[in-house]
């Protein structure tokens, strides 16, 4: 569904996957690449088709050219699983910053790099301690869409400083066009005249 010009350099976008350790279904890897050509995307899907994989992918790709700092926004149920899943398929190192600890945890991620994780919640508190992130990535992004809170708020400064985003969402928004458009336009400022007529 990609017009033929983006999906040629899609393709055309070769990947250093030396630091994951899993292998990519076709459409994972053309997600991934997806990801690294155009910087800042919305992957939207139904759940279970690799989100995070495609990710994950995109984030050892950087990785390989010599970024360090990635940085993942989620819900607190899913915080161990993307914890779980950075050791599992990748040879990034992870790193929870949540609870009380977090301080601490704040402090070792710059001087280690790796994949740091945390919720929304606590992303507000971390904002103005975080410096230069290479990739952020939303999990369940439709969490923020409702530019009035303050989890949004916070996000949206994050995705502000930051040259690779990501929100994933395996969530259709089926309530309001005007929830898709500020998602959207987060994500991809540029397209904001276009997405909003």
């Amino acid at each position: 569904g990609l017009p033929a010009e983006i999906a040629d350099a899609v393709e055309a976008t070769q990947l250093d996957l030396s630091l994951l350790t899993a292998t990519l279904r076709r459409y994972q890897l053309f997600g991934a690449q997806y990801l690294v050509h155009q910087r800042r995307s919305l992957l939207g899907d139904d759940m279970g088709l690799g989100k995070t994989m495609q990710v994950l992918a995109a984030m050892c790709h950087l990785a390989a050219q010599g970024k360090r700092r990635f940085f993942v926004v989620a819900p607190n149920a899913v915080l161990i699983n993307w914890e779980r899943e950075v050791r599992k398929h990748t040879k990034l190192g992870a790193i929870v910053i949540h609870g009380f600890d977090r301080d601490d945890e704040l402090e070792q991620w710059p001087r280690e790099g790796g994949v740091a994780i945390t919720t929304f919640t606590t992303l507000g508190k971390l904002l103005d301690r975080l410096g230069p992130v290479d990739l952020v990535a939303v999990d369940e992004a439709h969490s923020v869409k409702n530019p009035e809170t303050q989890r949004t708020q916070s996000v949206v400064r994050l995705c502000g400083q930051t040259e690779h985003v990501v929100f994933m969402s395996g969530t259709a928004l089926e309530n309001r066009l005007s929830e898709l458009q500020f998602l959207v336009t987060t994500v991809q400022p540029k397209v904001s005249p276009e997405v909003a007529s």
